[in-house]
């Protein structure tokens, strides 16, 4: 490997290197920058032993699609389609960074075939375990059940609402006919005493007092069903 970090093969080294018996040096010009170095004639390019423990592994895993059967939570190579296995799989980090993606996801075979170029990008994978994905849940459970339960648990709550409107508004209602009727009693032309006036009076004021309670009442659940209304607009 050069000073400008690119790798090249032995063989390549070799063949692109020009030596001065006299001077007892040889020059190499990098294949993909251009950028020369000098070296003593007996001397060789460092080693990219980062890039060389990739291809250590490559001869076993040279079975693109040999190991790996095709199902449903099979993970595909994103260059040749074929089915991965565990031991056969690699993330090209400098692919998924261009293409703004989490992983790209490789065969040995398309390492060689297709990101050579950019190789020290080639990282094998770790596949997560049960305990490992156990240990990212950070103990969320959330049973669709429980879900369930609630919704039937509210429906129920609300028929029992609807049943209390019901009682509410009839017992509502007869007050304000009652109320009518002594109002309409007490403005009429009919001869009615004062006695019986005042008490009429009386029961009047009694009644209204129980509507406005009521009133009260229902001014407070208008108010808690509007906050309720507006729960899912303040998510």
């Amino acid at each position: 490997m050069p000073k400008c970090g690119h790798s090249l093969c032995d063989a390549c080294e070799v063949k692109i290197s020009v030596e001065d018996p006299i001077q007892k040096k040889k020059t190499l010009t990098c294949p993909v920058c251009r950028e020369g170095v000098e070296l003593k004639i007996d001397e060789y390019l460092p080693v990219n032993w980062a890039l060389k423990g990739q291809f250590y592994d490559l001869p076993t895993l040279y079975d693109r699609g040999g190991s790996a059967k095709r199902s449903k939570h099979s993970l595909e190579c994103s260059s040749c389609n074929e089915p991965l296995s565990e031991k056969n799989t690699f993330d090209c980090e400098f692919c998924s960074g261009r293409d703004q993606k989490i992983e790209v996801l490789i065969c040995a075979v398309c390492v060689v075939d297709y990101h050579v170029e950019h190789i020290t990008s080639v990282k094998r994978v770790s596949f997560a375990d049960p305990e490992y994905k156990k240990g990212k849940t950070g103990g969320i459970s959330r049973d669709p059940e429980e879900q369930r339960r609630e919704k039937a648990t509210m429906a129920s709550t609300l028929m029992k609402v609807n049943k209390e409107f019901d009682v509410f508004f009839g017992g509502l209602e007869k007050d304000y006919e009652r109320v009518y009727s002594r109002l309409e009693k007490l403005g009429g032309e009919c001869l009615m005493t004062q006695k019986v006036t005042d008490k009429e009076s009386e029961e009047l004021m009694k009644d209204d007092s129980v509507i406005k309670k009521k009133l009260e009442k229902l001014s407070k659940w208008k108010t808690t069903f509007r906050n309720i209304s507006q729960l899912n607009n303040d998510e």
